[in-house]
């Protein structure tokens, strides 16, 4: 869903789908693991299962992209095992230099470079209103009211669990 909302904001920056058995994802060439990418991306979006953030987290790290989405859930809420997990992709974006949001977020919207790499399709006109929220729920929330009034957005953002940038970044 992340993807085809990117694409339906016709967003026109270099898109690389990492997927470790599908040759292509709507169109693109996918690339087995972040290590094998042409060029080390702008931003990673990671929306897959808590287990195996650390790993594409490390080797997003080797290929030295710095900056990053977490979107998947499942770390410290919801529990010990979740915090011991969360720690272990903190220390290894600490190793790598890598600055994320969440995990478990929705991630960023900015319409007016046609971003938006969420699972909201948020399709309204730009604006001056920003919003940032711990709760990527929240976000979604208002975002149809402020359609409804007519009042564009800027840009929104979620910091999910805060574990590397915090609502204060």
């Amino acid at each position: 869903i992340q993807l085809l909302n990117l694409l339906s904001g016709k967003y026109g920056g270099k898109i690389y789908p990492i997927h470790p058995r599908e040759e292509t994802v709507l169109g693109f060439k996918a690339y087995r693991s972040a290590r094998e990418l042409p060029e080390p991306a702008d931003l990673a979006i990671l929306t897959l299962p808590p287990s195996a953030v650390p790993e594409v987290l490390k080797d997003l790290g080797e290929r030295g992209v710095k900056r990053a989405i977490i979107i998947s859930g499942g770390f410290k809420e919801v529990g010990e095992n979740g915090k011991r997990l969360e720690k272990q992709i903190v220390e290894i974006a600490k190793k790598y230099g890598i600055r994320f949001l969440g995990p478990n977020c929705i991630g960023v919207i900015h319409p007016s470079f046609d971003f938006n790499p969420t699972m909201y399709p948020y399709t309204h006109q730009p604006g001056a209103v920003g919003m940032a929220s711990q709760s990527g729920t929240y976000v979604t929330q208002v975002l149809p009211f402020l359609a409804k009034s007519q009042i564009g957005l800027s840009k929104a953002f979620s910091v999910g669990n805060g574990a590397d940038l915090d609502l204060v970044d």
